[in-house]
């Protein structure tokens, strides 16, 4: 449980956070065959994995805090999992977009985004796909030949607010500054 809970995980420093979503953008490219250029060209809507969220005077971002993962047990089709440096991946190409995941997710961390009509169809089926679901993942397919994490948010961010951490006091301000805790 214990190491489970020291998982690395995104933090944002409320008081370097200026709330200019560069890190929304960085994280929708980054998870995205198109550049920012060419999505707008193209008309294509970019899925950010975070979002900054403004509570009172405080602005920070809200993310996957990569926790117990009850979204790992909630899932029929075994398409999350929990890789070797702790971040929780979903499987977008194999997610049905049943939603279970983001009922079970206490954080409300997992969006499950509509899918364009071509992409609906599953090879085989008459049942259509009609949502995926998407969440923070740490970049994890961006990681370096060594093995570090180079979270798009994190190279993004003006102001170097985000980092990556295991401080289990900075996960547990992070849910307050969010609402998840009192």
């Amino acid at each position: 449980m214990n190491d489970v809970l020291s998982n690395v995980f995104i933090y944002t420093d409320p008081e370097r956070c200026m709330g200019c979503h560069s890190c929304e953008l960085a994280c929708a490219t980054a998870h995205s065959t198109y550049d920012l250029h060419s999505a707008v060209l193209n008309g294509i809507t970019l899925l950010s994995r975070n979002k900054v969220v403004k509570v009172a005077d405080v602005t920070t971002t809200s993310q996957c805090v990569q926790c117990k993962a009850p979204c790992l047990d909630a899932c029929p089709f075994d398409v999350i999992t929990r890789e070797a440096i702790g971040a929780i991946k979903i499987d977008e190409t194999n997610c049905t977009g049943c939603k279970l995941c983001s009922k079970a997710c206490p954080y409300d961390c997992i969006t499950m985004m509509p899918l364009p009509l071509e992409l609906q169809a599953i090879p085989g089926s008459k049942k259509k796909k009609k949502f995926v679901a998407l969440k923070c993942d740490l970049c994890f397919d961006l990681r370096g030949e060594d093995g570090t994490i180079n979270s798009a948010c994190i190279q993004a961010c003006p102001t170097k607010a985000i980092t990556l951490t295991r401080d289990p006091a900075l996960r547990t301000k992070n849910l307050t500054l969010t609402g998840y805790l009192a």
